[in-house]
């Protein structure tokens, strides 16, 4: 049974048809055999080519894999004896053959190196941290490291300044300290772990002269590395309450309150009235850790003016510093419109009177609404618990 043929209509083949009053010219032409056989061989073309791409890359892989297996097996031996305390660095007896040396002058053998050491140095400390240092030196990886930092890539230098503070390379600090105000966030952040890793709490000097704002995860990550490094005094915490950025205030408020700064607190409470919220929530927190006789005067001094979510940071703060002269005070709150309100208010009146159920139930029994009554049913609830 004979096909149909195929056909498209170009103008080497014209075909006239009416349609009513209206005549088309259309063009008419074949699809050959030769053609069909073109089409298809371009095809398999490409086909064959892309086998080949894929079979090549396949190919490298597999000896860039085998390749790094055969240097982690070598480096194993090194960093084995780093680990038990044998290599020194007026000693003889440990020689890294000239072998590996050339081996490790391979820009991809040099990295995966590098990812090696740092990787196993986080997880050691002392006497082993310090060889696998020494390891890294002898094997000349810092220069390599040191030229990510100029680097026109964000992450290249991010993970430059990662491999040089890992390794303690302490002659860094100047050229970190210029970056940990960079405008890219995650360089900001390598630099201001690494300034502390190196320098402790001397590093912090880098608040003097940031303008960008450290995000509160990385103010997580900070106080982390400072809690890694033996304590030193504070001594510029003073000037970093009072920085236009309010970002470092919020960050000098949690050192004082994580370090207990007792002697900052006036300074503290000083920042419940700053025109930033974050740092006036974070100075009712700090002053909850470093209260004084004077701080829950502070707080209800500051709770007019604050807005609904501080004044419930305020209040439970209360429960823990409040004395029998904010009585009044938290008593006369059982009027407020907010139930949530009633309630902080009501367990901070029970923890700081030793008569303060006795004032909820009087003013339960003056309160025409249900509200109040649950209120202190379920304080004295929590109370009897």
């Amino acid at each position: 049974m004979l096909q149909e043929p195929l056909y498209f209509f170009t103008p080497q083949n014209p075909l006239i048809a009416s349609f009513g009053s209206r005549t088309v010219l259309l063009y008419l032409h074949f699809i050959t055999t030769k053609k069909l056989y073109s089409g298809a061989l371009v095809f398999l073309s490409v086909a064959i080519t892309l086998i080949i791409i894929t079979y090549v890359y396949l190919y490298l892989n597999k000896r860039i894999f085998f390749y790094k297996e055969g240097i982690r097996k070598q480096l194993n031996t090194w960093i084995s004896l780093a680990i038990l305390n044998e290599l020194h660095s007026d000693a003889d007896i440990f020689v890294i053959p000239q072998k590996f040396l050339r081996i490790v002058k391979n820009p991809i053998a040099q990295q995966f190196v590098i990812d090696e050491l740092v990787a196993i140095k986080k997880s050691l400390t002392g006497e082993a941290a310090r060889n696998i240092v020494q390891l890294y030196n002898r094997l000349n990886l810092k220069q390599q490291s040191v030229q990510k930092l100029r680097h026109r890539k964000w992450y290249k230098k991010a993970a430059g300044l990662q491999e040089l503070y890992i390794m303690d390379q302490a002659d860094m600090l100047l050229k970190m300290y210029r970056l940990t105000n960079s405008e890219n966030e995650y360089i900001r952040m390598e630099a201001q772990i690494g300034i502390i890793h190196l320098a402790g709490f001397k590093g912090l000097r880098f608040l003097d002269i940031i303008s960008y704002p450290i995000a509160g995860w990385q103010q997580i990550k900070l106080l982390d590395q400072l809690s890694q490094v033996q304590f030193e005094e504070m001594k510029g915490i003073h000037s970093w309450l009072q920085s236009p950025n309010s970002s470092v205030v919020v960050f000098a408020l949690r050192l004082a309150e994580v370090y207990q700064q007792f002697r900052l607190h006036d300074e503290v409470a000083a920042c419940l009235s700053h025109a930033s919220e974050p740092v006036r929530v974070q100075a009712v927190r700090t002053l909850t850790v470093i209260a004084s006789d004077t701080t829950a005067g502070a707080l209800t001094k500051a709770y007019q003016a604050e807005r609904f979510t501080n004044r419930l940071n305020i209040l439970d703060s209360l429960c823990t510093v409040a004395t029998k002269e904010q009585s009044t005070f938290l008593l006369q709150l059982q009027q407020d419109e907010s139930d949530l309100i009633k309630l902080k208010a009501a367990r901070a009146l029970a923890a700081s009177n030793p008569e303060g159920l006795t004032l909820l139930e009087g003013n339960a029994a003056k309160d025409t609404t249900e509200s109040s009554y649950k209120i202190f049913r379920h304080v004295q609830a929590e109370i009897n618990a």
